[in-house]
């Protein structure tokens, strides 16, 4: 529901029509109410709302509601209790007894009695209005940060491209390099993504997807032990590695977030130049035109690459396959870690 407020016109007096004594925010109400006040036109009236008070815009000015312009109403929420009046807009509202007893019956009605919530029910995110926030800079001049992540004494350890991990400490307000790890940086690759264990507090892990330098064209997603601010190197186990091509850039990305269940979720660049396309899908299929070509990448559903990949990590350094992933566990159809992908599909050329 989104209103639009107006100016209250000259004689701001208007009649309000109760239709519905039944509630506690009505109960004491008669069925016709004349009330001084600003009245507000409403946008998008849902149509679930139960309504209880409504407001005749013959006996007053600027109303755009027509008939049916709700003034009170309530309805049952994402397991909970929902009530809304839309008077209540001048101090002398509250010296107003019939007002009070509309406002503390709404208020009894959202509380319940005894009323058990049930947050099973729940499906709507609350978010926020914007002007709730106010942003604040806590570093800059960084070298192209790529994630962060929160630790449990609130410090933010975050991952540069070029292979710094800096941790920013909420009580100095300073931020400090923790490690630096050995990385291939070109086309893209380098120190990529970052995630805390869900049980951090516990094992002091964490999980770095990274472009490893060497002969060998590949990035590993691997977990280390990070504790006390020092990164042990020695702790990695290398839980997947991911073959790519370094002879041309680009879309060598990768992103680490745990999900529920502690399930692990990993998305990968499609590794292919798209700028040889001419607006076209990257397709190539010329004789040393691999790197343009994004048929071995997101278009192979057997390729890890252009793909979001869902895995359960155990305590060893392996993992497991989730139920519910995009193809069958015995990799018949495609590789049973995707759980999403991109498809590169061959377009004709004029």
């Amino acid at each position: 529901m989104r209103r639009l407020f107006r100016q209250p016109p000259e004689n701001p007096g208007a009649e309000l029509q109760v239709v519905d004594h039944q509630h506690p925010a009505t109960d004491s109400l008669p069925d016709l109410w004349k009330r001084t006040d600003e009245w507000y036109n409403l946008r998008d009236i849902k149509q679930d709302l139960k309504v209880l008070v409504k407001i005749d815009e013959k006996s007053y000015e600027g109303g755009k509601n027509g008939d049916t312009h709700p003034m009170s109403w309530y309805h049952e929420y994402d397991g909970g209790r929902a009530f809304y009046t839309a008077m209540g807009h001048t101090s002398e509202s509250y010296q107003e007894p019939l007002y009070l007893k509309h406002l503390w019956g709404g208020i009894q009605y959202a509380l319940g009695k005894k009323v058990k919530l049930d947050y099973k029910k729940a499906r709507t995110l609350r978010v926020p209005e914007d002007n709730r926030f106010s942003k604040v800079v806590l570093d800059e001049n960084l070298n192209e940060p790529m994630e962060m992540d929160f630790l449990p004494d609130g410090n933010i350890l975050f991952i540069e491209r070029r292979g710094a991990m800096k941790v920013y400490d909420t009580k100095t307000q300073q931020t400090r390099q923790v490690a630096e790890l050995d990385v291939f940086t070109e086309l893209e690759d380098g120190l990529l993504g970052l995630a805390l264990d869900p049980d951090y507090k516990v094992n002091h892990w964490i999980y770095l997807f990274y472009s490893p330098v060497g002969p060998e064209h590949k990035q590993h997603v691997s977990r280390f032990e990070y504790f006390n601010g020092k990164l042990n190197l020695d702790s990695e186990k290398v839980v997947l590695v991911i073959p790519n091509q370094r002879d041309e850039c680009c879309h060598s990305a990768g992103c680490l977030e745990f999900g529920p269940n502690g399930l692990l979720y990993i998305s990968v660049g499609d590794n292919t130049n798209p700028f040889a396309s001419s607006g076209y899908a990257p397709i190539d299929e010329s004789p040393g035109r691999s790197a343009w070509d994004a048929q071995k990448s997101s278009g192979n559903a057997n390729d890890f690459r252009g793909k979001i990949l869902r895995i359960k990590p155990k305590s060893d350094g392996t993992y497991t396959i989730p139920d519910g992933n995009l193809f069958p566990k015995d990799g018949s159809k495609g590789s049973p870690r995707s759980t999403s992908w991109a498809t590169a599909i061959p377009t004709a050329r004029p």
